[in-house]
């Protein structure tokens, strides 16, 4: 069944264009009448989110990766912010992540990922704004910054919350048995969570249910087909925050 489901995952991407970030002076791919599009970067946690909402809807989409520095012209004109991710269909054009995310979810009803019930609905929200808080520290980490102790406190005290909340094998949408947007939302952070980890430093430590939640999450589908290894993301960290040269093609082909 899961080797079926990643099939169809696979089948929902269409691949005619590059990995590579098309950056300032590179044309604009043609669009496809009545197929989505979403503008993206390839180890940009936000455009991870809404990739992996597409793919558990199964939805037809192409995706483009943006130079974030150097932006297109074209990708300006669809969104002033130049912000990954973007998604456009048919002319009609929207971003921000969470926006991207609901919207999709709204429009194809078929495999819900929020609850029907308005307050399970609303306590969901409520731990996507307070997941948020964690977000800046963890940056503040990884740039190794600030306070280290006093900063892996406070990413501990937040994560408990998280601790107490899980109660089944995902937060879940209508089903704490199967993912829903909250999972979706968090996890990008989580898979990036192992970087520090490789040196040493368990964010997960003391959490038993996140712990086991996160290798539930590696075994999704829709996780595996967006998902880099700490390395990768260790190089990109160096790239953006050390180099101060973030390089969107980190592990691809040169450019010929």
């Amino acid at each position: 069944m899961r080797g079926r489901v990643a099939g169809i995952i696979r089948s929902s991407v269409m691949a005619d264009f590059p990995e590579r970030a098309l950056a300032a002076g590179d044309p604009f791919p043609p669009l496809r009448p009545d197929h989505w599009r979403i503008y993206s970067m390839r180890f940009c946690p936000y455009a991870q989110r809404t990739r992996m909402v597409l793919l558990h809807k199964n939805i037809p989409h192409e995706v483009v990766n943006v130079n974030l520095k150097y932006k297109p012209d074209w990708f300006l004109k669809r969104n002033p912010w130049g912000l990954a991710p973007t998604i456009e269909l048919n002319n009609k054009v929207i971003y921000e992540s969470a926006i991207c995310d609901d919207y999709l979810d709204e429009i194809y009803p078929e495999k819900p990922l929020y609850p029907k019930d308005a307050y399970k609905k609303a306590r969901q929200k409520i731990l996507m704004d307070h997941f948020s808080k964690v977000i800046p520290l963890f940056y503040t980490q990884i740039r190794q910054k600030g306070d280290p102790v006093k900063l892996m406190a406070e990413i501990k005290e937040r994560l408990s919350v998280f601790e107490r909340e899980l109660n089944g094998n995902y937060f879940g949408g209508e089903s704490e048995a199967s993912i829903g947007m909250l999972d979706l939302r968090i996890w990008p952070w989580f898979e990036r969570f192992q970087v520090p980890k490789q040196n040493g430093v368990d964010i997960l430590e003391g959490f038993p249910k996140l712990q086991s939640w996160t290798e539930r999450m590696m075994q999704e589908p829709v996780v595996k087909a967006t998902y880099f290894p700490p390395e990768m993301h260790q190089k990109w960290f160096v790239s953006l925050f050390i180099n101060k040269a973030p390089d969107y093609d980190i592990g691809l082909p040169s450019k010929l």
